[in-house]
């Protein structure tokens, strides 16, 4: 399961680079920042699916 969950953050990563490149011709600190948020969240519940009863 975490690497389902890594796998998950690095596709997120480059959906959201193009999207932003897309949109408005590259990426900012902002969509940087956006990234390593919904990144992080992916991995934590990648986790915490490894903690749960019967996981």
């Amino acid at each position: 399961m975490p690497r389902l969950a890594a796998l998950a953050a690095g596709m997120l990563a480059a959906g959201l680079g193009r999207y932003a490149r897309a949109r408005i011709g590259g990426q900012t600190g902002d969509v940087l920042g956006a990234v390593q948020i919904c990144s992080e969240i992916c991995l934590m519940l990648g986790a915490l699916t490894l903690l749960a009863p019967g996981g």
